[in-house]
């Protein structure tokens, strides 16, 4: 089983990119994909890292800071204390955001859950606006989103996760028109081999097909290097 994308996967890079003028932001520090992400780019990049979570961050090799992203003040202060005027891009990666299983289903049912929709919608925009109104023209700021496949299929038990990830779509899409200094990669996940997942699920049956952070990392990681347009959606899954 191979991960399936839009883009051949590469088996790796010779040697480490030389990439002074570029910045990681990598939010969920601690988490699995997170992890990942920065583990990736110290592997194979020589790019400066800035990593970022709710709770003490472990890894001490990174820049880090203890910061909680539905605080919109909070983040406005991080980012007009960052130096960022001597990066040509900013790579912000954002692997964070709350699910709900929501067994109580009503038909037709518009509503969406306050946290959910703060934990997947607020926590991506409270950074990011401040980082577009603080970069110039000549930087460029590229973010990656992460949502479910299972989004476009309105599967009514976590309906207020899609609805919140199809709101930050819609919003994204918006902004990336409006910027011509953002783009934005929008990737869509099958279930992914995490610590929350394996909570919901204490006993799968089969987790063959279940995606490994790292698979996730090695095929979004090429779009950075690609020329891609300021709005991209890609699907990543295991052929069942």
């Amino acid at each position: 089983d191979k991960v399936v994308s839009k883009v051949i996967k590469k088996k790796g890079l010779e040697q480490k990119i030389k990439s002074d003028n570029r910045l990681y932001i990598i939010s969920g520090a601690n988490g699995y994909l997170g992890e990942s992400y920065l583990t990736w780019i110290s592997e194979n990049e020589n790019s400066d890292t800035i990593a970022l979570s709710r709770s003490q961050i472990i890894n001490s090799k990174y820049e880090s800071y203890g910061l909680d992203l539905s605080e919109s003040n909070s983040c406005n202060e991080l980012i007009q204390n960052l130096n960022l005027s001597s990066y040509d891009e900013i790579i912000y990666v954002h692997p964070v955001g709350g699910f709900l299983f929501e067994e109580n289903i009503e038909k037709n049912n518009v509503n969406i859950e306050e946290k959910i929709f703060k934990s997947n919608v607020d926590t991506f925009t409270n950074l990011v606006l401040p980082l577009l109104n603080t970069i110039s023209e000549n930087q460029h700021l590229t973010t990656i989103a992460f949502g479910s496949i299972s989004d476009k299929y309105n599967v009514p038990y976590w309906s207020s996760y899609s609805k919140s990830k199809n709101y930050l779509r819609s919003i994204l899409k918006e902004y990336t028109q409006k910027k011509i200094n953002f783009s934005n990669i929008f990737v869509n996940v099958s279930t992914v081999d995490t610590g929350n997942e394996n909570k919901l699920r204490p006993n799968p049956l089969d987790k063959e097909h279940w995606l490994r952070s790292d698979e996730i990392v090695e095929s979004t990681m090429k779009y950075i290097y690609n020329p891609i347009p300021s709005y991209l959606e890609v699907d990543i899954y295991k052929k069942s």
